[in-house]
């Protein structure tokens, strides 16, 4: 339960922060020409990635029980970030060139 509620409280104070920061990266990577594009299709995957996860978060909470399908799904919250630190992004200084 207490990891639910540090992943409810950490998703929910740097949740906004990390949209902000993906949308400022590709309006500085991306063509002005084509940003509505790339933004619809940002949000188009991820709600098309939304209907199966909610399916699969279903079946494993039959499967497992609730709290074991919870405790699961925050954890795999909380090792997000730990992607991220090790992803090249991370060490981008400069806008790509990309062209339309």
């Amino acid at each position: 339960m207490t990891v639910m509620i540090l992943t409810q409280i950490t998703g929910d104070a740097f949740g906004g922060a990390a949209w902000m920061l993906m949308a400022t990266l590709r309006q500085g990577i991306m063509p002005q020409a084509v940003l509505g594009r790339v933004a619809g299709a940002f949000q188009a995957s991820a709600g098309l990635v939304a209907i199966p996860g909610a399916l699969f978060g279903g079946w494993l909470g039959t499967v497992l029980g609730v709290r074991e399908t919870l405790l699961m799904a925050a954890a795999g919250f909380l090792v997000i970030p730990l992607i991220g630190m090790f992803s090249p992004l991370r060490t981008g200084r400069e806008a790509f060139e990309v062209t339309a």
